[in-house]
Order: structure tokens, then sequence, then C-alpha cells
């Protein structure tokens, strides 16, 4: 919500939750107008009709809600955040290892049964190689760390 405020101009107060369904709860209640959720929570209140989506932070419209514009369609082209995922080892593992445990991650998660749930779920994946995904970390925390720093956010213990 904080990038959308910045990138925007939205003037709102950013009520921060530690999870999907309590933010859905308010939001449902009336308690807050407006939640940023991720696609597998928010989904199920999407298909029921209880609530609206107004736009998807990715790159493109989610395959779920092909109707809902990305930010970027409504004239906000740096306005994408990404809610990911990834399995990360200590350095020292040894690259034969780390190959070994990418590909049964790879395996795992491509299974038609996995790949199923997710589609349900509205969840994207992506078959990242160790060296791309660590690629990936870099820009989204050359994105990210400066906001978290300016904003003084903490992760709560």
């Amino acid at each position: 919500m904080e990038m959308v405020k910045r990138r925007t101009g939205l003037e709102a107060t950013h009520v921060p939750y530690r999870g999907g369904p309590s933010a859905m709860q308010d939001l449902l209640a009336g308690n807050v107008d407006a939640v940023v959720i991720d696609c597998a929570t928010g989904i199920p209140f999407l298909t029921s009709g209880r609530a609206r989506a107004l736009c998807v932070f990715s790159e493109a419209r989610a395959p779920r809600a092909p109707e809902v514009p990305t930010l970027r369609e409504l004239g906000f082209a740096g306005a994408v955040a990404y809610g990911w995922q990834g399995m990360s080892a200590p350095s020292a593992v040894p690259a034969p290892i780390i190959a070994r445990l990418a590909e049964a991650l790879k395996a795992g998660v491509g299974a038609e049964d996995v790949q199923a749930r997710y589609r349900d779920l509205g969840i994207e994946s992506t078959p990242w190689s160790p060296a791309e995904f660590q690629d990936f970390v870099r820009r989204e925390n050359a994105e990210w760390r400066p906001l978290i720093r300016e904003l003084g956010i903490r992760l709560d213990s």
C-alpha cells in the first residue's frame, strides 16, 4: 500500500495487518475502505461477489481476474509489486547440492496437481534457476529497501 501511495499520489492511511484474512474481515465489515491482498486470499471474495477488485499490481492481468486492470494500465508504469516466495540456502552449500535441490523444487512445484491448485488459488509460478532467482531477489531488494528504510519498517518477531 505504501508503494501505491507514493507512485499514484493516493491519500490513504495504511493500516497494517498480520494477515490477509483479518484485513478482509475488516473490509467486509466496513472498517476499512480498501485492502491490498494476495490473489489466493482475495479471489474467493471476488468470485462470491463480496468484494470488488480495483486493480492488480502485477505486470499483466491476473488469470483468475482477467477483467481487472493492472496499475500500469491505469497509468502508473512504476507501480508493480510481487508477493513472492522462494527457497534459499546458505552460500556455503556446494553447487551440486544446490542444483539437486533446485531440480527437486522445480519438479515438485511443476507437478500437474500442484499447478492445478495454484491456478485455482490464482497463484502464478516461474521455474527459475537459482541464479535467476538470486538476480530477482537482488532487483527486489534494490526496489524495496529504500522505501522500507524510509518508513522505518521492522519485522514483528
